[in-house]
């Protein structure tokens, strides 16, 4: 097929070949922004690097500039590259990949402050969380202002005793790094920054997602690039929903400024037809429908018609996980293929089950029991401890999931049993309903979209900070433009 390039493509391309300076380019969903980027490394013909968000849209990139010579990372690998560089001395050398190494430092800190024994696992929790937040977005550890206003904003209640704790959290992390070369995934993208670590340069650096960049993540974008060479960011601010995750919530308006980049636009939406774009409007003013692009289809249904109108391919989101478990059981029951999408959350049910099953006096036949009485306690200790609401609500959600599991797969008789069945949830399947969260859907596109709940989106809960209101404006926004044909709002 001929590329043939919009308007605003035509001006990225000529900024790239006949200006000077960095570049950002502001794009809508479905706006073609890979296409354009891999369009711009096509042209230039030269060693250079393309940035990808996740690995597999690096793959993805990477089949499609098949016969190039740019390269394709994700920011971890380049991260990792330059710390396997630093660390590893000898060609079997490698890094450790260790999920677990800063809860293990933070339990060992935190006992080492002498907290009691029954405030321990909390107070090692939060300081982990607070651990990879700090870690993402460079904040100075001494400043105890600072680390007071993170935790606020993520709903981490680290005592007065902890918080002095973290330089020492960090620490202690980077000499695991350095003596045993035990990494987890964000050292990957902050120890090369803060070992100052010398990078590959390259004269072209193409970034995608700029809208999810941490402040470490920019900086080693930065890094890569060479002293007289040029940066090119794509996103859409509009799709900025990763707050929670240490994303910056600024990151697309701090980059124009720090870079001193020309602001360019990508404002053609070739996913969605006209009467979806027509409702992102309302939150992006600026997004165009495709020329010639269907009116398409938005409608609203009920939640007991739901299961005969699905079938495999059709894309159901929600904000919160437990519709979409409760859900997909519903499916398989009625012998329609369906999956959650999430692997990470299904390894937190189980997970999580597993403490359940620790407890003093556990019976498999008592589990619904044991469940509701240990919600009840984490939920009245995280906001008797000032946790953010969200945070509470993303626990109760998964408690949520884990019940609906317990009550439902009857022929379950012990926890092993139960685990095989709930990984079975979320194990991928080619042609099946694909049920998923806003926020894990994000890339994600289909013919017919549903939206489970859909007075859930858009609205942030009272007194919530203004990045928060954005943010949740976004995930609307973000399910909303999934569609590529049919919308439709299921109600209960």
């Amino acid at each position: 097929m001929i590329f043939a390039p919009s308007r605003y493509q035509r001006r990225i391309f000529r900024f790239m070949e006949h200006g000077s300076g960095h570049g950002i380019v502001r794009a809508v969903a479905g706006g073609g922004k890979t296409s354009t980027l891999v369009e711009v490394a096509r042209r230039y013909g030269r060693p250079g690097l393309i940035v990808a968000f996740n690995k597999p849209i690096q793959v993805e990139l990477e089949r499609r500039l098949r016969g190039s010579t740019m390269l394709t990372r994700t920011m971890h690998a380049l991260g990792y590259g330059a710390l396997l560089r630093r660390l590893a001395f000898s060609s079997k050398s490698r890094l450790y990949l260790d999920e677990s190494k800063y809860g293990r430092l933070a339990e060992e800190m935190v006992a080492d402050l002498g907290v009691p024994e029954s405030q321990r696992l909390r107070a090692a929790r939060n300081l982990r969380r607070l651990a990879m937040l700090a870690r993402l977005t460079l904040e100075d550890t001494q400043n105890q202002g600072a680390l007071q206003a993170l935790c606020a904003r993520h709903g981490i209640a680290v005592g007065e005793a902890c918080l002095p704790a973290l330089p020492e959290v960090l620490s202690r992390g980077m000499r695991l790094a350095r003596r045993r070369h035990v990494v987890d995934y964000v050292d990957m993208v902050y120890l090369p920054l803060a070992m100052k670590l010398e990078l590959d340069r390259y004269d072209l650096v193409l970034v995608d997602e700029a809208q999810d960049l941490s402040r470490a993540q920019l900086l080693l974008a930065e890094a890569s690039c060479a002293a007289h060479g040029r940066l090119l960011f794509a996103g859409d601010p509009a799709q900025s929903i990763y707050g929670w995750a240490g994303a910056d919530h600024e990151s697309f308006e701090r980059i124009r400024v720090y870079t001193g980049a020309t602001e360019l636009a990508l404002s053609i939406c070739y996913r969605c037809p006209r009467r979806v774009v027509d409702l992102a409007r309302r939150m992006v003013p600026y997004i165009e429908p495709r020329p010639g692009a269907p009116e398409g289809v938005v409608r609203d249904t009920r939640r007991c018609r739901l299961a005969g109108q699905l079938g495999p391919g059709d894309l159901v989101l929600s904000r919160t996980m437990y519709p979409l478990v409760r859900l997909c059981i519903a499916l398989m029951g009625q012998k329609i293929p369906a999956r959650v999408k999430g692997r990470s959350v299904g390894a937190r049910i189980t997970s999580l089950l597993a403490r359940v099953a620790a407890r003093d006096g556990f019976t498999y036949s008592a589990l619904e029991e044991h469940l509701i009485e240990l919600m009840e306690e984490e939920l009245a200790e995280l906001r008797h401890v000032g946790a953010g609401e969200h945070f509470v609500s993303d626990v109760e959600d998964l408690y949520r999931c884990l019940i609906e599991c317990a009550l439902s797969f009857t022929e379950c008789h012990s926890v092993g049993e139960l685990e095989q069945r709930i990984a079975h949830l979320f194990a991928g399947r080619a042609e099946a309903v694909i049920l998923s969260t806003v926020h894990r859907a994000k890339g994600l596109e289909a013919d017919r979209v549903f939206i489970l709940g859909p007075e859930q989106l858009g609205h942030a809960p009272e007194g919530s900070e203004a990045w928060r209101v954005q943010e949740e404006r976004n995930v609307k926004y973000v399910a909303l433009t999934r569609a590529k044909r049919e919308l439709v709002f299921v109600h209960a």
